[in-house]
């Protein structure tokens, strides 16, 4: 089982962001209070490296940080930090 906590504002903007991703619904349906308790490892897996592979993807064209990927590190560290 790996659980973690998120931010309303993380939880937000994946909602916001991410409507039709069914990798990032998938995980959101494992919300219950900002907890999410997931039994899949290799979902957990292909959601980081997702949110990775993303957060460079928003990248502006000089490879800057927008705040979309600010916010995108923000979210993949903090599960980070409490998975590990």
């Amino acid at each position: 089982m790996i659980k973690f906590k998120l931010k309303k504002e993380h939880i937000e903007f994946l909602k916001k962001m991410y409507p039709d991703n069914k990798l990032i619904q998938r995980v959101l349906s494992f919300e219950k209070e900002g907890i999410f308790e997931m039994d899949e490892e290799n979902t957990y897996i292909d959601f980081m490296d997702y949110l990775d592979d993303e957060s460079v993807a928003w990248m502006d064209e000089n490879y800057d940080a927008t705040p979309e990927t600010i916010m995108l590190e923000s979210i993949r560290d903090d599960i980070f930090c409490q998975t590990n």
